[in-house]
């Protein structure tokens, strides 16, 4: 479980970090070309959690299409669901809209 250095993004990752018993890694939102090689070069399972104006660039460093840009006031759902093995990529709802 990987999330920036906020209060916010930690949060949201928390209850899953204790529920599956594993820390939660923070990664350098400033810096997402070196986070998407450590990504690339030991291809795991991970929720990475991080903002509105990083998120759609990693999943772009991905070799994921980042689609639209966000709507910052409105957009709170937006799950990315990549696979680095085939280089699909997709993004899927969660909750209410």
């Amino acid at each position: 479980i990987w999330s920036t250095d906020t209060i916010r993004t930690r949060d949201t990752a928390q209850p899953l970090a204790d529920r599956l018993g594993l820390p939660i890694e923070i990664y350098d939102a400033s810096d997402l070309s070196a986070f998407a090689q450590i990504l690339k070069d030991d291809p795991m399972t991970a929720l990475i959690v991080g903002h509105s104006n990083t998120t759609p660039n990693l999943a772009e460093s991905l070799g994921a299409d980042p689609g639209a840009p966000i709507v910052e006031a409105t957009e709170y759902n937006r799950l990315y669901v990549i696979d680095l093995a085939s280089g699909v990529g997709e993004i899927q709802r969660f909750g209410a809209d």
